[in-house]
């Protein structure tokens, strides 16, 4: 006989009066959870297929999301390019797998990273020389038109 810890469910459904086990005779309680289950799996199928298509659709239109909804597209680039650039490299089964990035993609993201850090720095700066140069009465800063200054509103949020 084949021991109850290599086939849990047999000991369930044995008998002295059965020797054989009988695996096609489940109860009720094992068909309502099998059916949850599917459902359960369906669903799961349902959102990691469009969530893997949303994310399809920003790589081959090199477009995040956020920037889709504000109206600002990536530049125009093959499909393929794109995805080298988020996979690192050319297709092989390491697309596949959890690996870590190769040194030429860790030196390209870390130049971005630093490209893009001088590019907020020197934004900064002109943004806080515009505050700075806004012409102020009583306190508070105003445009030439007689209005709130524009730099100040963005920089309370409120522009």
């Amino acid at each position: 006989t084949v021991p109850a810890w290599v086939f849990p469910r047999q000991s369930r459904y044995y008998s002295r009066h059965n020797p054989k086990p009988s695996f096609c005779n489940p109860e009720p309680h094992d068909v309502i959870l099998c059916v949850i289950n599917f459902v359960e799996a369906l669903l799961f199928v349902l959102f990691t297929g469009c969530m893997g298509a949303d994310q399809f659709e920003a790589i081959s239109k090199n477009t995040p999301y956020i920037d889709r909804l504000q109206g600002i597209k990536g530049r125009q680039r093959p499909i393929c390019e794109n995805l080298r650039d988020v996979f690192g490299g050319r297709f092989s089964l390491t697309w596949f797998l959890p690996l870590p990035p190769s040194r030429e993609a860790r030196a390209s993201f870390n130049k971005m990273l630093y490209d893009t850090r001088a590019h907020l720095r020197k934004e900064a700066q002109k943004y806080q020389q515009e505050i700075d140069q806004a012409p102020t009465v009583q306190g508070e800063a105003v445009d030439h038109a007689g209005g709130s200054n524009g730099a100040l509103r963005r920089r309370n949020g409120s522009g």
